[in-house]
């Protein structure tokens, strides 16, 4: 990476383990399809995302909610956990197009908030923390959507 890129290293990072909303990823791989130096370091962050993938399979999350959609192809499991401020939500993702960016929306009798933003990694699974300011009493279900508000999973809590 060149010293003018530096800036770049972090958002590098996020992107890689999906971190970003698509907003910021498009920029990321916008820059990425101009600068060999930062695609090369984007290449030596994959397989440190894979370990820590396997990593964090090895050590699944406790069951909670889960859900399949055919007509999309994608399967969702969540758990859930009170905080002072609301709900974390824990979600595993699978079954979506490499690359695609994807919404958290927590839904309850009053209303629907974003809970987490990302962007579905190369083999089309994700694995992210959302928060919502919803306690876990109200909340009904977790939508899954593309930037579109298109629907691609719900999970019925």
């Amino acid at each position: 990476m060149s010293q003018a890129c530096t800036g770049w290293r972090g958002d590098i990072g996020a992107y890689v383990v999906g971190a970003l909303g698509p907003v910021e990823g498009t920029r990321v791989r916008r820059h990425l399809r101009s600068c060999a130096a930062c695609r090369a370091d984007y290449r030596d962050l994959l397989p440190v995302r894979d370990w820590l993938g396997r990593m964090i399979s090895a050590h699944p999350a406790p069951p909670g909610y889960r859900a399949f959609d055919p007509a999309t192809g994608v399967h969702g499991q969540a758990s859930l956990r009170a905080t002072p401020t609301g709900t974390q939500i824990d979600l595993a993702v699978r079954g979506l197009r490499a690359g695609q960016p994807c919404i958290l929306v927590t839904v309850s009798r009053a209303g629907a908030a974003v809970a987490g933003t990302w962007t579905a990694g190369n083999d089309g699974t994700a694995e992210i923390t959302g928060a919502s300011a919803i306690p876990v009493s109200q909340l009904t279900a977790l939508h899954i959507e593309a930037p579109s508000h298109r629907l691609l999973l719900s999970i019925p809590l």
